[in-house]
């Protein structure tokens, strides 16, 4: 079933999902699983990447959840490339052990940890978020939440900052 037609009721649903689409399912599952801010900032990037100018028209069909944009695919493919690359300790197809931080108003943040080649214990944050039509969604796969504009940016969610 693609994710743009499953409601996750819980915010490991959505990161669990994530993780298989990243593994094995296309790169639009995995998109469609992404929360409406996190696919715009990333659209917004690649606009400016290829085009060196803002364009909202462009980067609103880039980012919309079902996108046939022609530049989508080679969009979404250079992010799977990233994205499997960065949580390639989450690759194995095992139930990984999390933890589950409310951070604000329908935010959570999800700590899993996967097993590197060599055997060691890698902890990944995905940040999560609640919307009516489709449940939880991954709002960011690390401890910054993006920020759409022109340029994109991102915020780190104060219970996140390091401590002095």
């Amino acid at each position: 079933m693609a994710a743009h037609n499953t409601y996750f009721p819980h915010s490991s649903d959505a990161v669990a999902f994530w993780l298989e689409s990243l593994r094995c399912r296309s790169g639009r599952d995995l998109w469609a699983v992404l929360d409406d801010d996190l696919r715009l900032a990333v659209a917004q990037e690649y606009v400016l990447d290829i085009t060196g100018a803002p364009d909202d028209s462009m980067a609103a069909e880039l980012s919309a959840r079902d996108s046939w944009h022609p530049h989508f695919r080679r969009m979404v493919d250079g992010l799977v490339s990233r994205w499997r690359q960065t949580h390639r300790a989450l690759a194995a197809p095992i139930a990984y052990p999390y933890r589950c931080v409310p951070v604000g108003c329908c935010l959570e943040v999800l700590v899993t940890h996967g097993q590197s080649p060599s055997g060691v214990a890698e902890p990944s944050l995905f940040i999560t978020r609640f919307g009516e039509d489709f449940g939880w969604c991954v709002a960011a796969t690390n401890e910054r939440l993006p920020v759409p504009g022109w340029p994109p940016t991102d915020w780190v969610i104060p219970q996140l900052r390091s401590k002095p």
